[in-house]
């Protein structure tokens, strides 16, 4: 084997497989293709010139000395197209370059290839054909205009390395900068050095055909490992750009849950509306009336003082008791619509990611006290608390919490009937079970209550979110929410919590 005939070889199958690993395995983007077809074109050069040089007579040098043009020429006009892709130019068609447009250009360099490629083949104009030296054995002779055809690829190569300067400039990312940057490298160095190798060197004679395809290969890897580390930085910004959109989602979600929450709320009120306007109503009629009343008792008091001879001491005693009575029931009944009006503060609380230290006790009673009317006079409520201690949390959601499952116990209830809620402690978690009599869950919906829309109390009562928005609360505070029920024999709740908040852990909902 000629020894000159092997960097033809190794370049021709490096260019290969650098060729197919950009066509197969590559990401499908124009520039990997453009880039894929160039190091074909240049693999198949690389063969046709190992071939020549390998060549055992001069008929048959003749015969392979212009086959390497036929794939050179090609590679050269797709390095112009590789950087135009890269540059983005090629999206510009209209845009003006060196005072022509960009399409005029390129019809213009494709056309100027085609002519160079049918003069090379079908022509002596720019290789005459072949000559044998004996250092290098068999070596290509040259035309009449292979000079010129030699200074138009000089002008192209020139023209590829200003576009690139000139993208380097307008980079705005460091990614994309240091991109530029390898392709301009390889283009003003080793593609430069490849093309005086090619053309220049040899046409004064001094033979470095056999050796010039090292560069290109050596730009091609430069071009390849630029666009690689390219689309890693990009997959990197993408990611970045993903978490940024994921982040964004989650406070989106994290704010329509809390809206959810709070819409779930004011549907829960909504439905205790008439008992809770009851419970307020009926202290104000009491006030009402007792006004009325006190003003007449005052009255009668101050005509019994003006009396002449002083009043009876019987007489102002009844007056005063009657004053002290009335007192006492307004200030009973005052009591009561603060207690009401309390109670809808601390459950509508706008403030709902507020963690706060609170007692167990007071949080149900709360709850318990806007339901005061739908459990007066048909439901016997029994009321078992163990010791707890106070419990770090996010206070309105646990009485959204409590307000969904009792409000769902007093619903389950048809006509009379009873609900336990008992608390105790288990270590550094505290646990409430809250028990009703009423009809039950069948076993085939047990397992969907937790669904957000799904809703035991048949079309129009209720949202079906009751249980799925416990579900969320209870999650958030890494605690668990447990059922059992039976049709006929009531439902069992049981809530437990760590004692301290520890949000996103673990907890969840499970059925029995």
């Amino acid at each position: 084997m000629n020894p000159y005939a092997v960097p033809s070889l190794v370049c021709g199958l490096f260019m290969l497989a650098l060729g197919l690993i950009a066509l197969l395995y590559g990401r499908r983007e124009p520039v990997n293709r453009v880039f894929a077809w160039f190091c074909l074109a240049l693999s198949a050069a690389a063969f046709a010139s190992f071939i020549f040089h390998q060549s055992r007579s001069l008929a048959q040098a003749e015969r392979w000395t212009k086959v390497p043009y036929l794939f050179a020429i090609p590679a050269a006009i797709l390095t112009v197209h590789y950087v135009l892709v890269l540059t983005g130019e090629i999206e510009r068609l209209d845009r003006k370059l060196l005072g022509l447009r960009l399409r005029h250009l390129l019809i213009g360099l494709y056309g100027y290839g085609a002519v160079i490629l049918v003069l090379t083949i079908a022509s002596d104009s720019v290789i005459a054909g072949a000559a044998y030296y004996a250092p290098t054995g068999y070596e290509h002779t040259y035309g009449p205009w292979f000079l010129e055809t030699a200074f138009g690829m000089t002008l192209l190569t020139v023209l590829v390395i200003g576009l690139l300067a000139r993208a380097y400039r307008r980079a705005e990312s460091a990614p994309r900068r240091v991109e530029l940057k390898y392709n301009l490298l390889g283009f003003s160095t080793l593609y430069a050095a490849a093309g005086i190798m090619t053309i220049y060197l040899p046409y004064f004679g001094i033979q470095t055909h056999s050796l010039s395809l090292i560069p290109f290969t050596v730009a091609a890897l430069i071009f390849y490992l630029a666009i690689v580390r390219s689309q890693f930085s990009q997959i990197d910004e993408l990611n970045r750009g993903l978490e940024d959109k994921v982040e964004r989602r989650t406070r989106e979600l994290r704010a329509a849950q809390a809206r959810l929450v709070h819409s779930e709320k004011m549907a829960a009120l909504g439905q205790l509306v008439a008992g809770i306007a009851h419970e307020i109503h009926s202290p104000l009629g009491s006030l009402h009336s007792n006004s009325d009343l006190l003003g007449r008792a005052v009255r009668k008091l101050q005509d019994e003082l003006a009396r002449p001879g002083g009043a009876e001491p019987a007489s102002v005693r009844r007056l005063l008791d009657t004053l002290a009575e009335l007192a006492g029931t307004n200030r009973a009944a005052g009591e009561r619509i603060a207690r009401v009006v309390r109670s809808l503060k601390d459950f509508a609380t706008l403030d709902r990611a507020e963690v706060l230290e609170i007692e167990l006790r007071e949080s149900i009673e709360t709850v318990l006290a806007l339901l005061a009317a739908e459990l007066r006079d048909r439901i016997e409520l029994i009321r078992d608390y163990g010791a707890t201690p106070k419990v770090t949390c996010q206070a309105s959601q646990l009485h959204q919490l409590l307000m969904n499952v009792l409000l769902n116990a007093t619903q389950a209830i048809e006509g009379r009937g009873q609900i336990r809620v008992r608390t105790g402690r288990e270590g550094e978690r505290v646990w409430i079970e809250i028990h009703d009599s009423g009809r039950g869950i069948a076993a085939e919906q047990l397992g969907r209550i937790f669904d957000p829309g799904f809703t035991t109390k048949g079309v129009g009562v209720g949202t079906g979110l009751g249980l799925a928005i416990c579900d969320q609360i209870i999650r958030a505070h890494s605690g668990e929410i447990m059922v059992q029920s039976e049709p006929g024999r009531g439902s069992t709740f049981t809530v437990r919590l760590p004692a301290r908040y520890t949000p996103h852990r673990s907890g969840g909902s499970s059925v029995e």
